[in-house]
């Protein structure tokens, strides 16, 4: 019959053989209060502290009373407890992948063996692996072989007393989150050897070693408090609910965070007082909306969220606070907050709550359309008379014509009338010297006529007399522009022009009156040339002005400055016709640059297009400038300014929000419900009345920080001044986890998976694939309220 180690309520430790473990233990409960026991001998019973050498008590007789153990034997047996803690830590470690790998196993058969149980009329049970070979309970089975081979028998946790089942569950939480920490430690020194996650790829398990970058081995510590905090829950809720896993899961999960806040207690207090006054009210005014305060805990979670969005924060913050500035000083309307910073981040932030509510930000749009409009319309001048610009190009060459006749002809006659001989001989030297040399066929035809034109009429002898020899230059010039019978002579202009050239040389040295006439001749010329040479000054004079400027302002020819500049020239003596220009000019700048729906700005111009706008305004800015006057410029280029916000709604960006986190959590709580149900349609019904009962409930939703923050967001959009003073205060970082709650979650969920299934109904009902049909049933009465 085997002998079973007892211990008794009062601490007393005996030997006692019995069939089992429960017959040997009531035994020994019945000897407690009967009489003195006799000693036995026995090697092992020293080593387990008994503190007596006691012959085993035989089944119904009455054991002797063990004696005291004394200190070393105390001392021993704590010192085998403790190291059997320490060894179940490191087992629990070390077999760690191997009991997730079955574990992922498991489930995968009881989620096959559900499927095909749905096509089956009698179920079906598959296998399972169950405890895996190098899983942390094969390497303790594996420990104990080794202690009774070298003589020691393991204490089991049924021999231990409740003060020894607690330090070995605290040690051995508390050993295996060391260990673990010290080896995410050494794999974070390694893969982030600069203590920072800038420019390393990321990879699976960064989650994990997050605590550690650039802290080496100081989180360990709290690692370890944590552990030897789960282990104290663990115990806890071992000792107290036995029988339930989930318990356990939770009493390691809470035991985890109080181990780690307690190894930090002031850091611990400070927090907790810091979270305290994040809830006292900041110093942003009152909304609009309502007199509720915004806490310090909203601003600063704001503030940081920006300074993560912003692309750079400080330069959309100047930004906003230069157009909020300039706003102001020209009594303008400000651009919502995200497109007036030019900040691709803030411009996607933006953008997320345009979609979620239009209207708001669509009538802030408009103020700016509607100011843009105002400013281009103002261009238009409909008192101005468009048809002086027709008349002045009309009439002009023929007044600065009479003018340049009147201030030359009179030199003209002195000269004639001064009665003076001209040698025409070196003009005839000149021709002659050229049809020498000449050979093509139009150049000597066109100096032979020059030769004999400069005879007198009707003779064969040299015209002397200044009057002959300009009638003379006069044929000369006929032949050069092609108005002469034989419009070839044009081929010879090169010559011609020497030939005239020695004319008025030989006219002028006995006239000087000659001289004076072709200057103020080519002076009073010189305007007209405008008239004549320039295409746009001519079709201005056969058409609306209104089409030369549609021309202009079309951006498909190049030199269109110069084409204004030519315009302005041959108008700038006139200040209606002038005005009449302009007023061309803006009518069709304004028809250019506004589009045709009228109804948007209930005025006789449709709204500004920003796109046609930007193209116009690149394209002739510097023509424009020599038109309008410079206040007329600064309006023009004001409603330029006030569009250019609008024109970063088309950057592309993904839309961003400060509440995305809200959709994970969703997400989490509908992927464990799924898990919890096994079904697709119920857990869809399930998450429905959810969401229908948290729309039920007044200001739930409110009461988050991610709600406040995106609040907050919102009314910044309107309030620029809001956003600057935001930004303006210090990002406070968000200090990074002193201690690795995933790695305390892990070892958590770890063990309860180990749970033994044909121990527990609910991790059996799972690792089996048995429908857990009666809780579904009660989850789903209480979800419909029955």
């Amino acid at each position: 019959m085997p002998v079973f180690e007892v211990q008794t309520p009062d601490g007393r430790i005996f030997d006692v053989e019995a069939p089992d473990m429960n017959a040997a233990a009531q035994a020994a409960q019945e000897f407690a209060s009967g009489g003195p026991a006799q000693p036995r001998s026995s090697t092992q019973d020293f080593l387990d502290g008994t503190g007596a050498f006691n012959d085993p008590v035989p089944m119904g007789a009455a054991p002797p009373q063990s004696a005291a153990p004394s200190i070393p034997q105390q001392l021993g047996r704590a010192l085998q407890t403790n190291v059997q803690g320490v060894g179940r830590g490191l087992a629990n470690l070390a077999g760690m992948p191997a009991d997730l790998a079955g574990a992922a196993v498991d489930l995968g058969l009881a989620g096959a063996q559900k499927g095909v149980n749905m096509f089956r009329d009698e179920p079906v049970e598959l296998p399972r692996l169950g405890q895996m070979p190098m899983g942390s309970q094969h390497l303790k089975d594996s420990a104990s072989e080794i202690m009774r081979a070298i003589g020691i028998d393991p204490i089991s946790r049924e021999q231990m007393s409740p003060t020894e089942r607690l330090h070995g569950d605290v040690l051995e939480f508390g050993t295996e989150a060391g260990a673990a920490g010290k080896l995410l430690s050494d794999v974070a020194s390694r893969r982030f050897p600069q203590g920072q996650t800038a420019g390393v790829k990321p990879g699976a398990l960064d989650g994990l070693l997050q605590p550690y970058i650039g802290r080496g081995s100081a989180p360990i510590a709290t690692d370890i408090a944590a552990g030897m905090g789960s282990g104290a829950g663990y115990n806890y809720a071992d000792e107290n609910f036995p029988d339930s896993d989930a318990a356990k899961l939770i009493g390691m999960l809470a035991g985890g965070v109080g181990g780690a806040a307690l190894s930090d207690l002031p850091g611990m207090v400070g927090g907790v007082a810091g979270k305290a006054a994040g809830f006292a009210p900041s110093d942003v005014p009152y909304g609009a909306g309502g007199a509720t305060p915004t806490s310090r805990r909203v601003v600063q979670h704001t503030r940081n969220m920006l300074e993560e969005q912003a692309t750079d924060s400080k330069a959309a913050r100047d930004r906003v606070a230069e157009r909020m500035a300039e706003a102001e000083r020209l009594g303008e309307p400000m651009p919502t907050t995200g497109i007036a910073s030019d900040d691709i981040g803030m411009i996607a932030l933006e953008r997320g709550s345009r979609t979620r509510n239009t209207v708001p930000f669509e009538e802030a749009d408009q103020l700016l359309v509607d100011a843009a409009q105002e400013r281009i319309s103002g261009l238009r001048d409909p008192g101005a008379d468009q048809s002086a610009v027709a008349r002045e190009i009309q009439q002009r060459p023929e007044q600065l014509a009479a003018d340049r006749d009147a201030a030359a002809l009179p030199l003209l006659r002195q000269a004639e009338q001064s009665g003076a001989v001209v040698d025409p001989q070196p003009v005839v030297d000149v021709i002659d010297g050229m049809l020498k040399e000449a050979k093509r066929p139009p150049v000597v035809s066109a100096l032979t006529d020059a030769r004999r034109m400069l005879n007198a009429a009707g003779t064969d002898q040299l015209d002397t007399s200044v009057s002959g020899l300009y009638e003379t230059r006069k044929a000369i010039n006929d032949i050069i522009e092609g108005r002469s019978e034989t419009p070839t002579g044009r081929y010879a202009k090169k010559e011609l022009i020497e030939v005239r050239d020695a004319l008025d040389t030989q006219i002028k040295a006995v006239a000087p009156e000659f001289g004076q006439y072709l200057d103020t001749y080519k002076a009073g010329s010189r305007p007209l040339d405008i008239f004549g040479d320039s295409r746009a000054v001519a079709k201005l004079a056969e058409t609306d002005p209104r089409n030369v400027a549609k021309q202009v302002l079309s951006g498909a020819e190049y030199g269109t400055e110069g084409m204004l500049k030519e315009i302005h020239t041959s108008l700038k003596n006139n200040p209606e016709a002038l005005r009449g220009w302009k007023a061309a000019v803006a009518d069709v700048l304004v028809d250019k640059v506004t589009n045709t729906n009228t109804a948007l700005t209930r005025t006789s111009d449709g709204p500004v297009s920003i796109a046609k706008l930007q193209q116009v305004w690149k394209q002739h800015e510097k023509d424009l400038a020599q038109i309008f006057a410079p206040d007329e410029m600064a309006a023009a280029n004001r409603a330029h300014k006030l569009l250019e916000p609008l024109g970063n709604l088309s950057r592309k960006s993904i839309a961003g929000s400060p509440t995305a986190m809200n959709q994970q959590l969703v997400n989490a709580m509908e992927a464990g419900i799924l898990a919890y149900t096994g079904n697709a349609i119920k857990t869809g019904m399930i998450m429905k009345r959810l969401r229908v009962a948290a729309n039920l409930l007044p200001g739930v939703k409110d009461m988050t920080l991610e709600a406040q923050m995106g609040k907050f967001v919102e009314r910044m959009w309107f309030d620029p001044e809001l956003f600057v003073h935001v930004m303006d205060k210090p990002v406070r970082e968000m200090e990074r986890p002193q201690w690795n709650a995933k790695l305390n979650r892990l070892i958590a969920g770890t063990e309860f998976i180990r749970a033994d299934p044909e121990e527990d109904d609910e991790i059996g009902a799972i690792m089996r694939g048995s429908g857990r049909r009666g809780l579904d049933e009660d989850m789903e009465r209480a979800i419909n309220g029955n």
